[in-house]
């Protein structure tokens, strides 16, 4: 059964996380490619925030604490925003 893709993931642009890690986050854990990654991570740069992409709320969710825990371990950040679509 597929689950609908109800929930889009934010992210958040702030003055202390590095580029870098944003890129890293978003290609290894939200699994974008590498490309994609940096452009997010760009346009975050840029208007202050970036959509990721659609995932269901139970997947949007774990990306989003995988990435928290990832933040603890690195010492970083990184914050993102969890919508409902309409």
């Amino acid at each position: 059964m597929s689950r609908k893709k109800e929930y889009t993931v934010v992210l958040l642009n702030d003055d202390d996380t590095t580029y870098n890690y944003v890129v890293i986050v978003l290609h290894k854990i939200f699994k974008l490619p590498l490309e994609q990654a940096v452009e997010i991570t760009l346009e975050a740069d840029i208007l202050g925030h970036a959509n990721v992409g659609e995932f269901s709320a139970e997947e949007a969710n774990r990306l989003v604490g995988v990435t928290m825990l990832a933040n603890v371990k690195m010492g970083m950040n990184l914050r993102f925003r969890i919508e409902k679509n309409d």
